[in-house]
């Protein structure tokens, strides 16, 4: 378990880098809705698969949930870092307008 945490604060502090940059950007209708998929419909599912059916192998009991937390917080740390990408890619002018919103 002590693996898994480590990994955890790995993927956490990455995601929450993105999303502050977003922040930044005053995007936060984005950090929403990315965090909502990536949490709710990934990370939830996948350690309730993992954790207590037996749909994919035994259940893992707070293991899976585990792993499934980290699943989903890697899934908004990707989503975010790929939303922080497109933006900065944008013409300046559309960088500045999204900041004064």
């Amino acid at each position: 378990m002590l693996i898994l945490a480590a990994v955890y604060q790995c993927t956490d502090a990455i995601q929450v880098v993105a999303a502050g940059a977003l922040r930044g950007y005053k995007d936060t209708r984005a950090i929403f809705y990315l965090t909502l998929i990536a949490y709710w419909f990934v990370g939830v599912p996948v350690g309730y698969i993992l954790g207590i059916t037996d749909i994919f192998t035994d259940p893992m009991g707070a293991t899976g949930f585990w792993i499934g937390l980290i699943i989903g917080l890697s899934v908004a740390a990707v989503l975010l870092g790929i939303r922080l990408i497109w933006i900065r890619r944008q013409p300046t002018d559309f960088q500045l307008a999204m900041a004064e919103r």
